[in-house]
């Protein structure tokens, strides 16, 4: 998974350039910061997606090679 990276001091001075006063535009820094923590990237979307249809594919071919098993067994049942 790869790391966003923020650059706080340019952030921090250009809230203070737009008025800000330099504990607000910290405070405000460091919660960009916090909420950017959780982010992921499209790599890791692909990823989990790629795995998730993985799952669905596996338990699909389960369902439809039950179903087959099942018609069979009625069919020799019903002879």
């Amino acid at each position: 998974m790869q790391t966003l990276v923020l650059d706080t001091n340019a952030i921090v001075k250009k809230l203070e350039s737009r008025g800000f006063s330099r504990t607000r535009a910290e405070g405000i820094t460091e919660a960009l910061t916090e909420l950017a923590s959780p982010l992921v990237t499209k790599s890791d979307l692909e990823l989990a997606l790629a795995k998730q249809t993985a799952t669905i594919v596996t338990w699909v071919t389960g369902a439809l090679l039950a179903q087959g098993a099942l018609v069979v067994a009625l069919i020799e049942y019903f002879k």
